[in-house]
């Protein structure tokens, strides 16, 4: 079989079958009269896929990479010309009156070329606007890196009878950032892939070599949605997650989660936890301590509230040392059955005012 050969440019993408055929205006073949050949009437081109994917079953990567105006290299299978097929793209960049008026547009600017005056070349130090909109995204309208508060809490001092007999410690905690973006690219070690509307996946291997004894790694994975939603992993190893919207976590089995050093969680809104919606017996929500940690909680203008549903459920305190308790304030307390005290030591009660006490009996004893 004697192949013939062609080179033409994309028209039409939308394939009724969708198997990823283009019709492809061919140079020499086609005449680029769109009155005499309408674009419909161009002939289906294949598009010969790679051994990534399965073709005839519907697996693998989808072959929907061409678009129109995508200039094109194939064959023919026939003598006739009506079974073409496409082999690949052509690397190129749009035509020069396309790119007149986006010169000084992130991402896509050109600048003339001093060796052509004609062919403009890219101008590598425009940003593309994905990395300029998460610059811009650390920043508040003051141009200054966004700082996410953290719990601080003031040294208090718990004081009964004169004495002080205990203390809840001090905590300072400093803000956080979203850390800078590591963005170092370099062609041709920049491996991308944007869709039409900018979903954008970066594998990044690029290494900085000025010094070449010590060279520092400036290697990245991004992941991103046109919307701005998204994952980077820097060369460090940091990973930052961005969602500019809800997330929704769904696991059907356990969920185990292991961090090594601190946690920091602010959230501006509420928090709200739910235990046992299966009604379990054993399904508890459990704070363990290790040795040498405490459990501080503050609320710094509300109420902590303990409350226990159902009927004849407790609310058990135990402590290995003392329980010490201050109230500004009242100290209120009401049972509808009895309350019992059990000391074994001595008890001293302390009162600057007024003893009121009424039973339909005491007993003294």
């Amino acid at each position: 079989m004697n192949l013939e050969f062609f080179i033409g440019d994309v028209e039409k993408i939308l394939d009724p079958l969708y198997i990823g055929r283009v019709k492809v205006r061919v140079y020499g073949d086609h005449t680029l009269d769109t009155e005499i050949l309408p674009t419909d009437d161009l002939p289906w081109a294949t598009v010969l896929n790679d051994i990534h994917s399965h073709s005839t079953t519907g697996k693998g990567q989808t072959p929907l990479g061409l678009r129109i105006g995508s200039k094109v290299v194939g064959f023919y299978l026939d003598a006739a010309k009506q079974r073409p097929v496409v082999l690949g793209a052509i690397a190129g960049k749009d035509d020069v009156n396309t790119l007149a008026i986006n010169y000084t547009e992130p991402g896509v600017g050109y600048i003339p070329d001093p060796e052509n005056e004609e062919d403009p070349i890219p101008d590598v130090t425009l940003e593309h606007p994905s990395l300029t909109e998460r610059k811009a995204a650390r920043l508040n309208e003051n141009d200054e890196v966004i700082q996410v508060a953290t719990p601080i809490a003031d040294k208090k001092d718990i004081e009964i009878f004169g004495d002080i007999v205990g203390t809840v410690p001090e905590i300072i905690n400093e803000a956080w950032s979203q850390p800078e973006i590591p963005y170092m690219a370099e062609y041709p070690d920049n491996h991308i892939y944007e869709s039409t509307t900018g979903h954008l996946f970066e594998f990044d291997d690029t290494i900085d070599i000025s010094d070449p004894i010590l060279p520092i790694s400036k290697q990245r994975i991004h992941l991103r949605h046109t919307i701005g939603t998204g994952i980077e992993i820097h060369p460090t190893g940091v990973r930052v997650d961005t969602t500019v919207a809800d997330a929704y976590d769904i696991i059907d089995g356990n969920h185990y989660a292991h961090i090594k050093s601190n946690e920091s969680i602010t959230i501006n809104g509420a928090l709200k936890i739910l235990v046992n919606t299966n009604k379990e017996t054993g399904n508890d929500y459990t704070i363990q301590v290790d040795d040498g940690g405490n459990v501080n909680v503050q609320v710094d203008d509300g109420q902590i509230n303990l409350v226990t549903g159902g009927d004849g459920n407790d609310i058990n305190l135990y402590s290995s040392g003392d329980i010490n308790m201050r109230a500004k304030q009242d100290i209120n307390m009401r049972a509808l059955g009895n309350v019992n005290e059990d000391i074994e030591g001595n008890q001293t009660t302390q009162v600057t005012g007024n003893i009121d006490i009424d039973a339909a009996r005491i007993d003294m004893n």
